[in-house]
């Protein structure tokens, strides 16, 4: 967050919100984004000005707030952020905890005050997903954003096409009759899996240094340790779809987007849980998720960009064999466009 300081200059106040010291600390702190909002804006109209001097009141200073910290994260090792988000938290381990106010009464019986409980939720996933989405939202109008309104938007609804797709799971799909498996310890770690080889930080790269001719020169003889040819995006549609489009390999689902601002701007958070009963040591699990990159389908002429995700879990490898390195599973892929 920030304050403007003289409103003829471009100083700025900045103060580091909780999160922001995370991410610091991490060496991840990367703003590339700006809000503004007028939460801390004093409003009050006069009959005789037109407005009341701001300046005759006592201000508190900026501070962090819960609703700073409006989705939840994951660190490197794969552990939840601890979340605080009013009314629901979230500890490291993924126990999600509800709040409640307790009325007490002062020492002495001169008055009452309000104390917060927390209390491990314990009820199916899904009441555990409406608690966070329900945070989440509430952190985000907390907010108070200011926003520019398009006067030819029909809509600011969000609506889908389905709110619920199932995939069946059977000797059938989704592999066909055989069920492939992998041992941690014996997968292949993020640094030769060609799902990431696309990325410069998984490619390999030998130390360089440009001489004085400006021609770029190895330090050393250095050999990857294992070759990794870059998956293409039509090797990935045709390992999900296969040859035939009538008998596709791998099920899958179109969800259209029927009602969305027209920037279209999405945020997608996707967790794992059990829609049956859960007990209070049941926790709150957090996919990652690898962006794949941006394509071109020359085969779809009404929308040929597509967006690639890739959404599953990250283990550690525990095999003495093996590079001790994290190795990235995927359970599902996303392509939007």
């Amino acid at each position: 967050m920030a304050g403007i300081l003289n409103s003829k200059t471009r100083i700025m106040d900045v103060l580091l919100t909780r999160e922001g010291r995370r991410q610091l600390a991490a060496g991840k702190f990367v703003p590339m984004f700006a809000s503004f909002t007028d939460r801390h804006v004093f409003y009050a109209k006069d009959a005789v000005s037109g407005s009341d001097d701001a300046s005759a009141y006592l201000y508190f200073e900026a501070s962090n707030l819960s609703q700073d910290q409006i989705v939840i994260e994951n660190d490197d090792s794969g552990l939840l952020v601890p979340y605080d988000g009013n009314a629901v938290k979230v500890s490291s381990d993924g126990t999600v905890y509800s709040a409640s106010i307790q009325t007490l009464t002062s020492p002495g019986g001169a008055g009452t005050y309000n104390r917060v409980n927390y209390e491990p939720v314990t009820g199916s996933f899904a009441s555990m997903f409406e608690l966070i989405s329900g945070s989440i939202l509430d952190s985000l109008s907390n907010q108070q954003l200011i926003r520019t309104s398009y006067p030819y938007e029909k809509s600011t609804e969000f609506s889908l096409s389905t709110n619920e797709v199932i995939f069946r799971r059977n000797n059938f799909t989704p592999f066909r009759g055989f069920q492939p498996t992998g041992q941690v310890g014996s997968l292949d770690p993020l640094f030769i899996d060609r799902q990431l080889s696309h990325v410069e930080n998984f490619q390999f790269l030998p130390p360089v240094y440009v001489d004085q001719n400006q021609i770029q020169q190895k330090l050393g003889n250095y050999q990857a340790i294992a070759a990794v040819d870059p998956l293409t995006y039509e090797e990935l549609m045709q390992d999900m779809a296969g040859t035939d489009p009538q008998v596709p390999l791998k099920e899958s689902f179109a969800i259209n987007f029927d009602q969305t601002s027209i920037s279209s701007n999405v945020f997608m958070q996707i967790f794992e849980g059990s829609t049956a009963e859960v007990s209070a040591d049941t926790a709150l699990k957090k996919l990652d998720c690898v962006d794949f990159g941006e394509f071109k389908d020359e085969q779809d002429r009404a929308r040929p960009f597509k967006r690639v995700f890739f959404v599953g879990k990250v283990y550690a490898n525990e095999d003495t064999n093996v590079y001790q390195a994290p190795a990235f599973v995927n359970i599902f892929t996303i392509v939007a466009d």
